[in-house]
């Protein structure tokens, strides 16, 4: 992997009782002129990029403004959704425009899923030496 960069797994304090290493990588979001940093869990297991509605309320997006998103599945099969469209910053790396289901729940984290961002990403998880290792796809 070239021109990328190499991230611990670490744990994020918002969920204080798993104290586990995970995937956890610090990313910028925007919408319109606001900002957010979060931690994001990178997920293979997830089809989607999901984001804590929070996150979204603090990015000043109004959830009536977006649209219903139905049929997902695994952790917001039974949540409401929205669609929302952000732009990712991971690092140094090129910032990407990523498709999230923003929830009505602060229950789970940022997490980046197969659509929007592993499309997007080489992704190298090294569990044995706590790393992850990213760059853009070629």
């Amino acid at each position: 992997m070239t021109d990328g960069l190499i991230v611990p797994y670490i744990t994020n304090p918002r969920f204080a009782d798993d104290e586990l290493a995970r995937p956890f990588i610090p990313v910028k979001l925007r919408v319109g002129g606001n900002e957010i940093q979060e931690l994001a869990m990178i997920d293979s297991g997830a089809d989607v990029c999901v984001l804590p509605h929070q996150s979204g309320v603090n990015l000043g997006a109004l959830w009536e403004d977006q649209y219903e998103i139905v049929g997902l599945s695994g952790l917001t099969e039974n949540l409401e959704s929205r669609s929302i469209t952000l732009n990712l910053t991971v690092g140094n790396l090129p910032s990407i425009m990523v498709p999230f289901a923003w929830t009505n729940t602060d229950d789970l984290p940022v997490i980046l899923g197969q659509s929007g961002f592993f499309s997007l990403f080489d992704i190298c998880f090294y569990r044995s030496r706590g790393e992850i290792a990213l760059s853009p796809s070629t």
